[in-house]
């Protein structure tokens, strides 16, 4: 496929799921004129929305659609439907506008923004989510016409952890932007983050979506499909995989325990290692007989210590995880 007949089919696509869009009723709120062909007039929305069309030129949205359907168009009859109705009406009933909150305008906003971003969601495993469910559109997390450079145009609230970017844009990683929009309304995450032992997703070297499928998951914390806690973690501490001849057992979720979460806080924990109880006491939730055993008793300092059960998390050569 030669450049030029590649742009010509993705102009063909996006004209089309507007379009189509229209036609079906799907996409707009109340108030859309009937006649849905794409016209020309949108520059002039500059008119009234000064601001919104100048933080959309220095948007990824506009990139792409210079880049495929001319240098001077404007393009908001794409997502907003034909603007001379509103042009010569300017109310909000004669332009194509979302409704407000609400699970419809959540159908909406999924409907339109899953017709170009096919590789990244669907409107049929969105709907799956509980986001949706929960009132959460695409536009409570993507700013469509901006802001400028900011990774994914993601929503960063006031509410935000103060280690990590109060306003989206240049000179941050991609992961402090992620973690500083999705603790934007998860505060309770965003005080185990500042925990004396956290993952270091503020420092910018992990982030949410590492973990957690936001667009598409229906597993139990949007989890990636078909995955439990423990595929999870081990992705990155594959040392703690195994198979082990010796395996403890509530690492397993399958087991008696919830996997890697029956021992560790993953966002964030005031002990060691994410624990959520300090030392022995960690142990002493499941092994209650150390409490009445004088040998362990006498012991000082946690069960992992050096000469005790340093292979906790499983043991190739001793059943009781010496080493």
């Amino acid at each position: 496929m030669t450049p030029t007949s590649r742009t010509t089919g993705d102009a063909r696509v996006l004209a089309f799921v507007s379009a189509a869009a229209c036609m079906l009723g799907l996409v707009f709120a109340s108030g859309l004129p009937p006649d849905c062909v794409q016209d020309d007039t949108s520059t002039a929305c500059q008119d009234c929305h000064a601001e919104t069309v100048a933080t959309w030129q220095r948007s990824l949205h506009r990139g792409y659609f210079q880049r495929h359907l001319g240098e001077n168009a404007t393009h908001c009859s794409h997502c907003h439907g034909p603007t001379a109705a509103h042009l010569a009406d300017p109310n909000k009933e004669s332009i194509g506008r979302f409704a407000p909150k609400s699970i419809e305008a959540v159908r909406q906003a999924t409907r339109l923004c899953t017709g170009c971003h096919t590789t990244v969601v669907s409107q049929r495993s969105w709907a799956a989510t509980p986001h949706p469910s929960a009132g959460i559109s695409c536009f409570d997390c993507h700013r469509v016409h901006g802001p400028d450079q900011a990774y994914a145009h993601l929503v960063i609230g006031a509410t935000a952890s103060p280690k990590l970017p109060a306003v989206a844009g240049q000179g941050q990683s991609p992961a402090q932007v992620v973690t500083a929009s999705c603790v934007t309304c998860h505060k309770d995450i965003a005080g185990q983050l500042h925990a004396r032992s956290h993952h270091p997703m503020l420092e910018g070297r992990v982030k949410c979506t590492d973990c957690h499928d936001v667009h598409r998951s229906t597993e139990p914390a949007l989890l990636p499909a078909g995955s439990d806690v423990r595929d999870v973690c081990t992705g990155c501490h594959t040392d703690r995989h195994g198979p082990f001849v010796f395996e403890h057992e509530p690492v397993h979720a399958t087991g008696l325990g919830e996997g890697c979460t029956t021992c560790h806080r993953p966002h964030g924990s005031p002990n060691p290692k994410l624990a959520p109880y300090f030392g022995r006491a960690l142990c002493m939730q499941c092994h209650t007989d150390i409490l009445e055993d004088g040998a362990h008793r006498s012991r000082p300092g946690n069960c992992w210590r050096a000469g005790c059960h340093t292979a906790i998390h499983g043991s190739n050569r001793s059943e009781v995880f010496l080493e």
